[in-house]
């Protein structure tokens, strides 16, 4: 399995812990095999069997940490190419995130105990849980916080605005005046915008905060961004 700030097996055996601890069932949980299908672009992790209530029931299995709706389609795609139904086990999947796969009929379990089982007659839906808060965990910084995804992302779009006057920069971004001297601050602190003095700030390191930005804004800024959804 790929290794990174949570590993693939760490996720693994947290969503299982949870799903026993949030699903009050009798269920067996097993790994069958590791990457145990693959195309040229099709490799799922595991091969699980599951029985819950005597049902059993054999699943390919997608380990993430995040699911975005990028990544959700490709899942979509994955699904229809697997033998057995495709479980997506992720580190936290968000109220709004959960809505969507289950209306894609995309099955899940994470960390936080957020659960979407639906083999007939079994169905399982839990959303909601938030992920454990883990201690030493740094918090998340205002900067990636919503209103400072907004500046950040006004930013990288138009370039030269960190040199415009703070109530520019908060007229452009649409965020409260007294919040830029703050995001301006850890934005320098964290090395994204660099102090030359008498010539101003310079926003560098562009492509290292974009992806924090698209790793943040799933959780923090997206489901402030959700007006309703209409059926005409």
């Amino acid at each position: 399995m790929v290794r990174n700030g949570n590993t693939q097996e760490e996720i693994f055996h947290l969503a299982i812990e949870a799903f026993r601890k949030n699903v009050p069932l009798d269920a067996q949980i097993e790994t069958l095999a590791r990457q145990p299908y693959h195309t040229v672009d099709l490799r799922p992790d595991l091969l699980l069997r599951m029985v819950i209530q005597d049902k059993e029931l054999h699943y390919y299995a997608e380990i993430k940490t995040t699911v975005t709706k990028a990544n959700k389609l490709l899942l979509l795609m994955d699904k229809e190419r697997l033998p057995h139904p495709l479980l997506v086990i992720a580190k936290y999947i968000n109220p709004q995130i959960a809505e969507q796969l289950v209306h894609d009929g995309v099955e899940f379990i994470d960390t936080a105990g957020n659960v979407f089982i639906n083999q007939p007659p079994l169905y399982i839906f839990v959303k909601g849980n938030r992920p454990p808060e883990i201690p030493g965990q740094t918090p998340v910084k205002r900067a990636f916080k919503p209103t400072g995804l907004k500046m950040i992302y006004t930013f990288l779009c138009n370039p030269g605005l960190e040199n415009k006057t703070f109530r520019e920069i908060a007229a452009t971004s649409g965020v409260a005046l007294g919040t830029v001297n703050w995001i301006v601050k850890e934005l320098k602190e964290l090395g994204f915008l660099l102090d030359m003095g008498k010539r101003g700030y310079k926003l560098i390191q562009k492509d290292v905060l974009l992806q924090r930005w698209l790793t943040a804004y799933p959780e923090q800024l997206k489901p402030k961004q959700m007006l309703g959804r209409y059926k005409g």
